[in-house]
C-alpha cells in the first residue's frame, strides 16, 4: 500500500473522533444511603470519590424531539439508569456490598421509548456501586443522542486506526521473518511496529468490546507500559541506524530520565505518557540533529520529529500521541526501505564481484607468462632430463586441479589453501631449480579462508624478493580477531609501492567474504617481508 494511503488513514480518525452525542451535565448525590455514611456530602460531584454505593440524580432538558433517542453510559461500576422514574437499563448488578455486586460492561447503550423522550425537562437517576474497583478513582459519563449514532460513532475512528494497526502488524511480521535477520535494526523496527499495533488495539478496544469495568485499570496499565516501551525503543532505533558510535551515551541519559519519570508519575497515566513521549521526542531529535550533519536521511528524520512536536502542540494529547508515534514510525520505515534498497544493490554487486573473481582466479593461474615460462622449462626438461619433466607435469596438474576446484567457492579449508601454496612452490622449485622451505605455526584445520589469498602472497613473495629461502605461516585467534601472518624469508628486491593485480585480487576476495571486517598490511621485517591479514568477528573494528 502506498505511503500516502497510510498517511490518509493516520489523519482520518482526527475529524471523526468528535462525537455528535451530548454529555449530560453535573450530577448530584442524594442524601441517605451508604454515600452519606461513607463521608460523601450531598451536592454536585464530577466523579465518584472512592468505592461504595451511590445514588445520583440530574435533570436534562430536550429542546426538540430526537429521532430514535438513546442514552450511552460509561462508568467504572455496576449501574442502573432511570429516566423520569422508569428503569431504562442496567449493567451488571448494583449491590450494597462487594458480595452483592456483579460487575457488568463498562459501557452500554440504551434506547429510549418515544413516549419518554418528549421535549421538556426530564429527571435522570443513576444507581452505581463500585466495590470491585481494583484501584484509582471512579468516574462515569452519561450521554444522550440518536441511538444509532451512540452505537456507531465510536466505530469510525476505531475502524481507521485498526486498519492502520493492521498495516503495522504486517510490517512487524515482515521485518521479523523476511527481512535481513543479521541486522538488528530490522528486529528493532519489527518490535516497534508490533508494540504500536498492540497500543492501537488496546486504546480503541472499548469502541467495539464492552468489557467489565474491573478490566479498565489493567488495560490502562498495559497501555502505559506499551507507551513507555515505545519511548525507549524508538530512540534506540535511531541511535542504531543513525549514530551507532555515540548514540549510546545519549540513550543512557534518556533511560535515566525516563526511570525518574516512572518513579514520579507512575499511576498518573496521562502525565507519565506525556512526559515519556516528550523525552522520546527530545532524545530522538538530538540523535537526528547530530547525524544530520553528515547524513541526508537523518534530515528526513529530523523533519518528521519536528512535525511530530508541532502536532503535540496543535492537537489534544490523545490525538497527538498516535499521530506523533505514527509519523515517527513511518519515517523509520522510510529509513529501513532505503537500507534494504542499498543492501539489495550490495548483494547484486557482490554477485557480479563473485563472478568476476571466479574469472580472475582462472586468469590468475592461466596467465600467459606463467604458462609460457613453465612450458618452456618443460620443453628443456623433456630434452635434457625427462624425469624432471614428468615431475613438473604432475606438479603443474596438481596445482591446476586445486585451482579448478576453488573456482566456485567463496571459502575453502585452510589446509587446502596451504596445499595449493605447496603445489605452487613445488612447480617453482622445479622451474627455478631452487629449494623453498615451508613451515606453519598454530594452524587450526577447522578454519576457512577465501581461495588463493595465501597463494597470491606466495606469488608476490617469489616475484618481489631475491633470493627467497622459504615461507612461514602462523595463525592466532584472540579477542574476536583471527590473524594470519605470512613471512617471506629473503631479501626484498624493491619496495612494494604500487598495488598490483595480486593485491587487488586479495582485497576484493576479503571484501566479498567479510565486508569491512578485515584489514591487510604488509612491510619489511628482519626476516624479509611480512603480510598480515586480520579478520574481525564484528564491525566495531574496521580497516
Amino acid at each position: 500500500m502506498p505511503m500516502r494511503t497510510v498517511l490518509l488513514l493516520l489523519f482520518l480518525w482526527l475529524p471523526t473522533a468528535v462525537s455528535a452525542q451530548e454529555s449530560v451535565g453535573m450530577w448530584y448525590v442524594q442524601p441517605g444511603g451508604e454515600a452519606i455514611a461513607s463521608g460523601i456530602s450531598s451536592g454536585p460531584v464530577p466523579n465518584l470519590p472512592g468505592r461504595g454505593y451511590f445514588h445520583l440524580t440530574n435533570t436534562l432538558t430536550l429542546s426538540r424531539k430526537v429521532p430514535q433517542p438513546g442514552v450511552r453510559v460509561t462508568a467504572l461500576g455496576a449501574y442502573e439508569l432511570y429516566w423520569d422514574g422508569v428503569r431504562i437499563g442496567s449493567s451488571g448488578q448494583v449491590g450494597r456490598s462487594a458480595e452483592e455486586e456483579v460487575p457488568g460492561p463498562m459501557t452500554a447503550c440504551f434506547p429510549l421509548p418515544d413516549s419518554l423522550a418528549q421535549p421538556g425537562t426530564h429527571a435522570l437517576a443513576l444507581r452505581i456501586s463500585n466495590y470491585l474497583l481494583p484501584k484509582g478513582a471512579s468516574w462515569f459519563v452519561v450521554s444522550e443522542g440518536t441511538y444509532t449514532d451512540l452505537i456507531t460513532k465510536p466505530f469510525l475512528p476505531a475502524l481507521a486506526m485498526h486498519t492502520l494497526a493492521g498495516l503495522f502488524l504486517a510490517a512487524a511480521l515482515y521485518f521479523l521473518f523476511v527481512a535481513n535477520r543479521s541486522d538488528r535494526s530490522y528486529a528493532l523496527f519489527s518490535g516497534i511496529c508490533g508494540l504500536f499495533f498492540a497500543l492501537i488495539v488496546l486504546e480503541y478496544l472499548r469502541a467495539y468490546y464492552f468489557y467489565p469495568y474491573t478490566f479498565q485499570y489493567l488495560r490502562l496499565d498495559l497501555i502505559q507500559w506499551l507507551t513507555l516501551a515505545l519511548c525507549v525503543l524508538i530512540p534506540v532505533f535511531f541511535a542504531v541506524t543513525l549514530l551507532p558510535e555515540k548514540g549510546r551515551y545519549i540513550l543512557i541519559g534518556q533511560l535515566a530520565l525516563l526511570a525518574l519519570l516512572v518513579y514520579r508519575f507512575y499511576g498518573q497515566y496521562d502525565r507519565l505518557a506525556i512526559a515519556g513521549a516528550t523525552t522520546m521526542l527530545l532524545t530522538s531529535t538530538g540523535i537526528a540533529a547530530i547525524a544530520a550533519v553528515r547524513s541526508g536521511p537523518a534530515r528526513w528524520v529530523l523533519g518528521s520529529l519536528v512535525l511530530a512536536g508541532i502536532s503535540a502542540v496543535l492537537f489534544p494529547f490523545d490525538y497527538s500521541l498516535f499521530l506523533g508515534f505514527g509519523l515517527v514510525i513511518l519515517v523509520q520505515f522510510f529509513l529501513l526501505s532505503r537500507r534494504m534498497k542499498d543492501q539489495r544493490r550490495a548483494v547484486e554487486e557482490a554477485r557480479l564481484l563473485s563472478a568476476r573473481l571466479q574469472t580472475e582466479l582462472l586468469k590468475k593461474q592461466i596467465q600467459p607468462h606463467y604458462l609460457l615460462n613453465t612450458l618452456t622449462c618443460l620443453a628443456e626438461f623433456v630434452e635434457e632430463s625427462p624425469e624432471k619433466g614428468v615431475a613438473l607435469i604432475f606438479a603443474l596438474s596438481r596445482e591446476f586441479s586445486l585451482f579448478f576446484r576453488f573456482v566456485q567457492e567463496k571459502q575453502v579449508p585452510i589446509r587446502e589453501e596451504i596445499e595449493l601454496c605447496r603445489r605452487h612452490l613445488e612447480v617453482m622449485q622445479l622451474r627455478l631449480e631452487a629449494t623453498y622451505s615451508w613451515s606453519e605455526e598454530g594452524i587450526l584445520p577447522a578454519e576457512t579462508i577465501p581461495p588463493a589469498v595465501l597463494h597470491t602472497l606466495v606469488e608476490n613473495g617469489l616475484t618481489h624478493c631475491r633470493p627467497v629461502y622459504g615461507f612461514h605461516l602462523s595463525f592466532r585467534k584472540e579477542n574476536g580477531i583471527r590473524e594470519y601472518v605470512l613471512i617471506t624469508r629473503g631479501r626484498p628486491a624493491h619496495a612494494f609501492e604500487k598495488e598490483g593485480t595480486g593485491t587487488r585480487y586479495l582485497k576484493a576476495r576479503l571484501t566479498e567474504s567479510y565486508g569491512e571486517r578485515w584489514s591487510f598490511h604488509s612491510g619489511p621485517s628482519p626476516e624479509g617481508w611480512e603480510n598480515h591479514i586480520q579478520l574481525y568477528e564484528n564491525t566495531d573494528r574496521r580497516r
